[in-house]
């Protein structure tokens, strides 16, 4: 069996002027020394658990008035973290989506935290933050794919541009024009599988293209697409991706494919890779131009300034 990958952390640092920030000031003049109680424990229990964020509800709620003791109530504890959400010190959207506690600051910090493991594991679902260009970074996606590892998920894995796809059947003979495209774009079977032996266990992947797969509504298809592209936020700009992403997923006339489904082959980092280097030499070619204009104003501002010095002598 291997080894499981670590997820928390086993120590966090906080920053010793925290207090000063409006909004953590704005919790303790509302809850005095128990909303700094609170408080800590949940960046405690965010850290060692997950790292970047922490299931809460009731049953937690408990539990945590059980553990700071001093005869503490729930609804006390409960009052504390609703002021936390309403002062946006920590995100009241996934809160009320997910029923997790998380932030910008915190998934910030987890991510520096560790840079240096071999690889770490993200819900795309939580993400409040642009992800670094690091390539030890997974991300994965539980509600497209029913399970919490993100095996057979049609998020993506952040590893040079794998695009894996719904679980299904991807062999079914009938379909001509999915056996064609499985050659063309030599789709390697099961690329969601994290071993042979995982994925032995399930059923097998859909492939792209096939007749399984526009099975699929395109809505899902649709978001298993960003995903994957989503997934090479390490390598290119945000807006770049963004550019990528709102061109290939253009819904075609009928509203039943998308514009990349519509290709006779489609190997996603070929792809993204051709139009990240195109970007960034428009990209460079324009701070080259701006550069360039900036110099000649500066230049032609001096010769003014120098023929205004010239007329005054």
């Amino acid at each position: 069996m291997g080894r499981q990958i670590k997820e928390g952390l086993d120590y966090h640092p906080v920053y010793v002027d925290f207090e000063e920030n409006d909004k953590i000031s704005l919790l303790l003049s509302e809850h005095g020394m128990l909303g700094e109680i609170v408080l800590q424990r949940l960046w405690r229990s965010i850290y060692r658990n997950k790292g970047y964020y922490y299931e809460f509800g009731s049953d937690e709620c408990l539990l945590l008035s059980r553990r700071i003791g001093y005869g503490l109530r729930s609804q006390e504890i409960m009052e504390v973290v609703e002021a936390c959400l309403r002062r946006n010190i920590f995100s009241m959207k996934l809160y009320k989506t997910y029923g997790i506690l998380t932030s910008r600051r915190i998934q910030e910090i987890y991510l520096n935290a560790t840079v240096e493991r071999i690889m770490v594991k993200i819900d795309i679902r939580y993400l409040l933050i642009n992800l670094p260009k690091k390539s030890n970074i997974k991300v994965y996606n539980p509600d497209l794919s029913g399970d919490d590892r993100g095996r057979n998920a049609i998020s993506p894995t952040v590893n040079g541009g794998e695009m894996p796809f719904l679980v299904g059947d991807s062999t079914d003979k009938s379909d001509k024009s999915a056996d064609k495209y499985t050659k063309e774009s030599k789709v390697k079977e099961s690329i969601v599988n994290e071993s042979k032996e995982e994925e032995s266990e399930g059923a097998p992947p859909v492939t792209l293209f096939s007749k399984e797969y526009f099975k699929i509504l395109i809505e899902e298809r649709k978001e298993a697409f960003r995903g994957a592209v989503v997934s090479f936020q390490y390598k290119y700009e945000t807006a770049c991706l963004e550019k990528f992403f709102k061109k290939w997923s253009e819904y075609t006339p009928t509203g039943k494919r998308m514009r990349f489904e519509r290709e006779s082959t489609w190997q996603m980092d070929e792809r993204i890779n051709s139009w990240g280097e195109a970007w960034n030499e428009i990209e460079s070619k324009k701070v080259k131009q701006s550069g360039n204009r900036m110099k000649s104003n500066i230049d032609a501002g001096t010769q003014a300034l120098q023929e205004l010095i010239n007329e005054i002598r």
